[in-house]
């Protein structure tokens, strides 16, 4: 229902567990899957509209990480997606995870990253204490350091994205570095997960285009906006 509301062209799905078969969404493929081998729980998947037009990037994946990643190309952005979940305490898995991404934005100019991180940094959440410390506390500090490094912007706005009875948090980072506009915001939609569906768009508010068409003897000139990229 979420899908057929917003209709993105790109999902980063997180915490997938491990189905039996792939699950099918219509009108969307699967570009990349990675599923745990030795235990239950985690697993990250991309999966792409059919009119979008992508290549999957087997070549950045790595053991040990929970990482997959995809160029897309859409209304003329090109962009490569990845999506990545990291367990709390993970501490070798966020470092594995900086290597590799320093890689990936060196080889591309234009990246996005959708991960759930188990990562709170006063710089994305807003309901972290100053005082507060502990392991998603120690590895938000790492998470910062990395996106630092390989300039990425962080996108978050404060909004917590995971939601329990007793607790809110913004577990959940996007991050890109991308020469178009975007925008980033969390959606109430009810998807039965403690954490929230976030949208983002890339090429958004790009500035009007303006066209010129003759009708009959007359000449009208017309405002247009290109459509973004969702995810």
């Amino acid at each position: 229902m979420a899908i057929q509301r917003h209709q993105p062209d790109v999902l980063l799905l997180q915490e997938i567990w491990h189905p039996k078969e792939v699950s099918r969404i219509k009108d969307f493929v699967v570009s990349s899957i990675k599923t745990r081998k030795d235990r239950c729980g985690g697993g990250v998947a991309i999966y792409i509209h059919k009119n979008v037009k992508f290549v999957p990037l087997p070549q950045y994946e790595v053991d040990g990480l929970e990482a997959v990643w995809a160029e897309v190309m859409c209304n003329h952005v090109r962009l490569v997606v990845g999506s990545v979940y990291v367990p709390l305490g993970e501490f070798k898995q966020m470092k594995l995870f900086g290597e590799q991404l320093s890689i990936i934005c060196k080889q591309n100019s234009n990246v996005m990253v959708g991960m759930d991180a188990n990562a709170r940094n006063l710089l994305w959440d807003d309901n972290l204490m100053a005082s507060q410390y502990g392991a998603s506390r120690r590895m938000g500090d790492l998470l910062n350091e990395f996106l630092d490094c390989s300039c990425l912007q962080i996108l978050n706005d404060g909004t917590p994205t995971y939601i329990t009875e007793s607790s809110r948090s913004a577990l959940d980072i996007t991050a890109c570095k991308c020469n178009q506009p975007t925008k980033w915001k969390v959606v109430d939609d009810d998807i039965r997960s403690d954490h929230r569906v976030i949208i983002t768009e890339v090429g958004a508010d790009r500035p009007a285009e303006r066209i010129t068409v003759k009708i009959g003897n007359r000449w009208i000139g017309k405002n247009i906006n290109r459509n973004a990229l969702q995810s």
